[in-house]
């Protein structure tokens, strides 16, 4: 029995001990280990911090830089749909400087007959004949004026200062046929006195 009682007791001495032990880790180390881990948990907190700024910040440069390509995208294309605008609107115009460059071609071919029969019946028509001259080559200036400010014109389209020489080109334009109707109107006028002193 004895055996007994001395292994129960080096029992409760053991268990007392380990109890101690045990005691002694629950009082003092854990806020120890509360402290080592909180610190931990920062570590790492701040890690993923870091880690999330240089993500949140190369997604942001991404989007700079998507945005960018977009903006210049979007430039691009607004620019070709002026010049495609310009270059219908100037078409537009063009269209109707040749209708009247053709009309002028029918006045010439009509005055002409009419100074040939007035010379016919006996007026003198070579004023008139010379303004006809002077409109013809007026006309022909004018048309290659119109063909000039064209190839011009296709050439300004692209760049984007452009515009005030786009416009002083059709006003040129626009200047040389009214001049070259002027010349007709005279022509008209100087017919329509010698049809008068017959």
């Amino acid at each position: 029995m004895r055996k007994f009682i001395l292994l129960g007791l080096s029992i409760f001495i053991l268990t007392g001990v380990f109890v101690y032990a045990q005691e002694d880790e629950t009082e003092e180390n854990p806020p120890a280990r509360m402290i080592q881990n909180r610190e931990e948990i920062r570590d790492r907190m701040q890690e993923k911090r870091e880690e999330m700024r240089g993500e949140i910040s190369e997604k942001r440069e991404e989007v700079r830089q998507t945005i960018t390509e977009r903006k210049e995208a979007r430039k691009v294309q607004l620019q070709a749909n002026a010049q495609e605008r310009v270059l219908k609107i100037t078409g537009k115009i063009f269209e109707r400087f040749d209708a009247v460059l053709i009309k002028f071609d029918g006045i010439t071919q009509r005055i002409e007959s009419r100074i040939t029969k007035l010379e016919e019946e006996g007026s003198d028509m070579t004023e008139a004949r010379s303004a006809l001259e002077d409109a013809q080559s007026n006309a022909t200036e004018t048309t290659a004026l119109i063909l000039a400010t064209k190839e011009e014109i296709e050439l300004l389209v692209s760049d984007e200062s452009s515009k005030e020489g786009i416009r002083t080109l059709m006003t040129q334009v626009k200047v040389s046929l009214q001049e070259t109707k002027k010349s007709f109107l005279k022509i008209i006028s100087l017919i329509e006195t010698s049809k008068d002193n017959i």
